[in-house]
């Protein structure tokens, strides 16, 4: 997430990050949109440094935890790139094993936005009722369905890292993002709470029990499209099913609150000669 003040990051993810794209997307440079530390960044290869304007979203928005300008950096990028990777900066890599997704991608057998990791509870557990009233979850989706011991709920993914290719799929699940986004009532509505702590036990599962932004309604909308899809005769791969690739181990783990304990301007920087 950005941060006004600080660097919060990990060599360890940079590193993989890095040499992920390089490899995979003969990347000759890496995004990021968020304003850090200027003085470590500008040091870096590969690196492009943005800040992002918040006065592009209502007043009651600009609080970092609402996590709407999530959505529009990703608009942003969708407007400017054919494909793009987001991450958290909380992300800490254990493989740079992400190819699978790429080339299901390309072969079409996964859609064109993909989350690569879920979260083990489910979307209405975790989504403010309220939200529902602006983007209806389709309600085939969950008849008889279940997550764990959570009856009639389907999984919520993980939106710290998504892979986005432009079509009019991803174009459709942006817009009514962003609708969401400048809308605090449908982003965040009254009384919404991202902790899901501190619940009786005999209300577990019960819904709207807490709150996800971003991820709430990029789920919602994801799981509407796929379910389209599919019934139209799509023989892509949902998030949903078995054998999705995000079910296949933790590709990666989140790590917050971590200082970096490595100068990576050491690691990553330009050499002797001030080039990259």
């Amino acid at each position: 997430m950005p941060s006004r003040s600080g660097f919060n990051n990990t060599e360890q993810s940079y590193s993989s990050a890095v040499s992920w794209a390089r490899g995979k997307l003969a990347c000759s440079r890496c995004f990021q949109p968020f304003d850090f530390k200027k003085n470590e960044l500008n040091s870096l290869c590969n690196l492009q440094l943005r800040r992002f304007n918040f006065t592009q979203l209502p007043q009651r928005l600009h609080k970092l935890k609402s996590f709407a300008w999530k959505v529009l950096i990703l608009a942003e990028m969708f407007r400017e790139f054919n494909s793009f990777i987001y991450c958290d900066t909380s992300i800490q890599f254990h493989t740079n094993d992400y190819k699978i997704f790429i080339r299901d991608i390309n072969r079409k057998i996964l859609g064109d936005f993909q989350f690569t990791l879920g979260t083990h509870h489910g979307l209405k557990f975790a989504t403010h009722p309220d939200m529902f009233s602006y983007i209806p979850l389709d309600p085939s989706l969950t008849v008889g369905s279940k997550i764990g011991e959570d009856t009639n709920d389907i999984e919520m993914m993980e939106a710290n890292m998504i892979i986005v290719r432009k079509s009019d799929f991803t174009r459709q699940l942006l817009k009514w993002s962003v609708l969401c986004a400048l809308t605090p009532e449908c982003i965040e509505p009254l009384g919404a709470s991202i902790s899901c702590q501190n619940y009786d036990t005999d209300q577990l599962y019960q819904d709207g029990r807490c709150h996800r932004q971003d991820q709430s309604v990029m789920n919602i909308l994801l799981h509407n499209l796929e379910l389209k899809l599919t019934r139209e005769g799509s023989q892509i791969t949902p998030h949903l099913r078995y054998n999705h690739p995000s079910k296949w181990g933790n590709r990666h783990s989140l790590r917050r609150g971590q200082k970096t304990s490595v100068d990576i301007v050491k690691l990553f920087g330009k050499n002797i000669n001030g080039t990259c």
